[in-house]
């Protein structure tokens, strides 16, 4: 790997913070070294954070996922686990600049991007009100959203690959009503929420998937793109996985430069 862009007058004095979540049967260490191309030709402009889900999917492998889906996937186990060991993770580890999630983490990724908007729109206080009047009518057994977004979720930017919209029931409301024309692709499984404080999830996201991607439909992975403001689309020609040639890495650059500028003027 050539060394062009760690030149002294290109390093910048403060690098973004990117926390990474892997794909269901992986963990961090697989993910890293999955990643490694991306992370070597990007270590002038970010640190990358790595973790593991919390629970365990084969002890011996010490692969993981963030939750468990039931056979309809309309319940995620697990996800209350999950949002409180993020928290912890978010606080203990934290501030991070960006999230970048693959395939399953890709779809937490998605989630934690939405809750990030409602926290950072100029209106908090009423999209906490929207939140705890959703919490209290839930009837979905214990399935409940944290009672308070919490600040320390606050995100600038989103990088997806290969993701989805969740299909679990409690994590609706944490998508915006489609629009005509770009829900009529979309699985009828997925819904969203008429109730959600904003038009579309404001956090910025840069959306990856590959035409020849077996495992998540480039479908799918488009109608995700639809709940975000202004979402950067980036279609490869591979399968489920995250590409790394030049062009590939210079696209995720180009992405991430606005928020490198915003962070060396912090």
């Amino acid at each position: 790997m050539d060394n062009n862009h760690s030149s002294e007058s290109t390093t910048p004095t403060k690098k973004l913070r990117i926390l990474c979540l892997h794909g269901y049967k992986q963990n961090g260490t697989i993910f890293k070294s999955k990643t490694a191309v991306l992370r070597k030709s990007m270590k002038d402009i970010a640190d990358f954070v790595y973790i593991d889900a919390p629970h365990i999917v084969d002890e011996s492998k010490g692969t993981a996922s963030w939750w468990r889906a039931s056979k309809d996937g309309k319940e995620y186990r697990g996800w209350e686990t999950t949002i409180d060991y993020l928290r912890k993770v978010f606080i203990n580890q934290g501030p991070f600049d960006g999230i970048l999630g693959f395939s399953q983490g890709a779809v937490l990724s998605g989630l934690m991007c939405s809750i990030s908007s409602l926290i950072n729109d100029s209106d908090h206080h009423q999209n906490n009100n929207y939140h705890n009047h959703h919490h209290h009518n839930n009837n979905n057994n214990n399935n409940n959203m944290p009672l308070n977004f919490d600040e320390c979720f606050s995100l600038k930017f989103g990088l997806l690959f290969s993701g989805f919209q969740s299909r679990a029931t409690i994590h609706q409301s944490l998508y915006p009503a489609s629009s005509n024309e770009s829900s009529g692709s979309c699985e009828s499984s997925c819904s969203s929420n008429p109730n959600y404080p904003l038009a579309k999830i404001t956090t910025p996201t840069l959306h990856v998937w590959g035409k020849a991607d077996e495992l998540v439909s480039a479908t799918n992975c488009e109608c995700l793109s639809h709940h975000f403001s202004s979402p950067n689309c980036y279609v490869h020609e591979h399968g489920h996985l995250i590409p790394t040639s030049k062009i590939d890495i210079q696209n995720y650059r180009d992405f991430l430069q606005r928020f490198l500028r915003d962070c060396e003027l912090e």
